[in-house]
């Protein structure tokens, strides 16, 4: 829904009754006689809050390549995350103790990410967890087994 501007000058607004965790858009087109400008966009957070729920696991897919993996997901929407998103990705291979300290793989703000460098023989667990700024980590959720290359 549009907001009410309540007050403005020619190089500022105000936006009153906004609210923690909502992703708001602010459209701005700079007019003269002479016409339009370009329209800029912007997403923005009152206060970025944690996400409401963890990465879909049944959306987790990957796809081997020599030694390269890449692996997609399903977003969340800005309103489920409540911010924007983080997502770290967990990738254990076979040799690690069954009980360790989960350290990130890497981490990405998009919805797949290829990794490097992997053993096509070795066999990985795949985990991913979601994050913002303004709350704790959802997740770690498994993607459907165990990931091995073909």
């Amino acid at each position: 829904s549009e907001l009410n501007i309540s007050s403005y000058t020619r190089t500022n607004f105000t936006l009153k009754h906004l609210v923690a965790g909502v992703p708001y858009e602010v459209r701005v087109t700079a007019a003269t006689n002479g016409g339009e400008g370009k329209e800029r966009r912007v997403i923005f957070f009152l206060e970025e809050l944690g996400p409401t729920r963890a990465v879909n696991a049944s959306s987790i897919a990957s796809i081997w390549s020599d030694n390269l993996l890449t692996i997609s997901w399903e977003p969340l929407t800005l309103h489920e995350a409540r911010g924007f998103p983080v997502y770290y990705i967990y990738l254990n291979d076979s040799s690690g103790p069954v009980k360790r300290e989960i350290e990130p793989t890497a981490s990405t703000t998009e919805s797949s990410i290829v990794i490097y460098g992997l053993d096509s023989s070795q066999t990985y667990m795949l985990a991913i967890g979601v994050a913002t700024d303004g709350g704790n980590l959802i997740g770690p959720v498994s993607g459907s087994g165990v990931l091995e290359s073909i």
